[in-house]
């Protein structure tokens, strides 16, 4: 993800979401009836173990007139963020987290939807692990689950998608070995196979009928 910015979300403008953990990969597939949303893993497990790991991110271009201008687009209102500053490594506080500039334009809003975090959980991921197409999959998740008068369901997204990680690599000051980055490196890709898929296209298309019909 090129031309990464970011902002610190603080958590006195809103709820916290607090599914949002360490990122992760999928979790396992089951073939059973067990519920998919209750398995979690590591993000570490996407990326080769003997890999080096970097969360530098470099100094963050985001200035308050970039906040002040995303608060006149209605993405957040005054006092939810604030510019990192000189980390070059962030360092969230307890109540912060790290988000990038690029998410607000792929349809972050906040305070963020309470779902969200419950969605993020079984992945265990973080924010800052996303690339902008990874929000995008949640927002349109929720967007037709809701527009057909659904019930968002964890497991069931959970059975629908995995977590796909896009490593990215760079070198770290001096080092004369590549590092993977850890940061804007995961999104959701539909999960394959997926015996249900042409189940839930009928439920939706009969939804779809039933809804313009009037019953």
């Amino acid at each position: 993800m090129s031309f990464i910015k970011r902002a610190v979300l603080r958590a006195d403008s809103g709820p916290a979401p607090e599914g949002e953990t360490g990122a992760s990969q999928p979790p396992q597939q089951q073939q059973s009836s067990e519920s998919l949303s209750a398995v979690s893993a590591d993000v570490s497990e996407l990326m080769a173990p003997e890999k080096r790991k970097t969360l530098l991110f470099e100094p963050s271009v985001v200035s308050q007139s970039t906040i002040d201008f995303y608060v006149s687009k209605g993405y957040f209102t005054e006092g939810v963020c604030h510019p990192p500053g000189a980390e070059v490594i962030p360092v969230p506080e307890t109540d912060e987290v790290v988000v990038f500039k690029d998410f607000f334009t792929a349809s972050l809003r906040l305070p963020m939807d309470p779902i969200v975090p419950r969605l993020l959980e079984p992945f265990n991921v973080k924010l800052h692990h996303f690339t902008p197409n990874g929000i995008v999959a949640l927002a349109k998740f929720l967007w037709v689950v809701r527009t057909f008068g659904g019930e968002v369901s964890v497991d069931a997204f959970c059975r629908l998608f995995q977590l796909h990680c896009q490593p990215r690599k760079v070198y770290v000051d001096d080092d004369a070995e590549l590092s993977e980055v850890q940061n804007g490196c995961c999104t959701f890709v539909p999960r394959k196979p997926n015996k249900r898929t042409g189940l839930v296209k009928v439920m939706l298309s009969t939804a779809y009928k039933n809804k313009w019909e009037g019953n």
